[in-house]
């Protein structure tokens, strides 16, 4: 089985309908026939037809980053993993407790990462994303020009994605560990520069408006936050 996700490639206030392709998966007793990498031969050509750019995806490990290259999936995504610690400082208050509104946080992702290039969900994705993460035990808090998705493991607190100016940025990562009762915790980030980074996503060019978004972005483009 294979899924393709709407949403789209956006930089710089112009989007390019794109997919983001989950939950590849074949059956035990018939992995090793090329199963899943046809079905991704065939989901790209149908993809094509209905006029989008690119499917792109976040490799489930390392090892497969190879197994999608040979497929033409190029790594256009890149982000920086930043471990933090609970400081003992007083932080400025900050409401975290704010009404979620997807249709605002769709706004303030694209202010955040438009600049760079990013993979941008609608608003109905989004909010699917936030029921999912409650559903698994995760957390979303919502404060004043941003937000933080977040879960809890082992007392370690792990930020999936958490979008705001710098600043608010720390403060809301130190509020989460406060009211989680970690004192330690995980965030990926937007890569400033590729070459300090880790690699972040795949993506499968489909169109030249695909290929301009690649050499626009130059493999720092933010792929975030996404269905596991």
């Amino acid at each position: 089985m294979l899924f393709l996700l709407p949403g789209a490639l956006e930089l710089a206030g112009e989007q390019l309908p794109a997919s983001y392709v989950y939950a590849v998966a074949t059956a035990v007793d018939h992995r090793g026939q090329g199963l899943a990498a046809e079905l991704t031969r065939q989901s790209a050509k149908q993809a094509q037809q209905d006029g989008q750019a690119a499917l792109c995806l976040l490799p489930a490990d390392a090892g497969l980053y190879e197994y999608y290259g040979k497929l033409g999936f190029r790594t256009a995504f890149a982000r920086q993993a930043r471990s933090f610690a609970r400081e003992t400082a007083e932080i400025p208050y900050l409401k975290t407790n704010l009404v979620w509104d997807a249709a605002q946080v769709q706004l303030q992702r694209a202010q955040r990462w438009g600049a760079q290039g990013f993979f941008a969900w609608g608003a109905p994705m989004l909010e699917y994303m936030r029921q999912e993460q409650r559903f698994t035990g995760g957390r979303v808090r919502c404060a004043e020009g941003g937000y933080v998705f977040y879960s809890v493991e082992n007392r370690l607190l792990t930020a999936e994605e958490c979008c705001a100016a710098p600043e608010v940025t720390e403060w809301l990562l130190q509020k989460s560990l406060s009211i989680s009762g970690c004192s330690r915790g995980e965030a990926y980030f937007a890569a400033a520069s590729p070459i300090s980074a880790e690699p972040g996503g795949m993506l499968l060019p489909l169109d030249d408006r695909a290929e301009r978004f690649l050499a626009a972005t130059q493999g720092r483009a933010y792929l975030g936050l996404t269905l596991e």
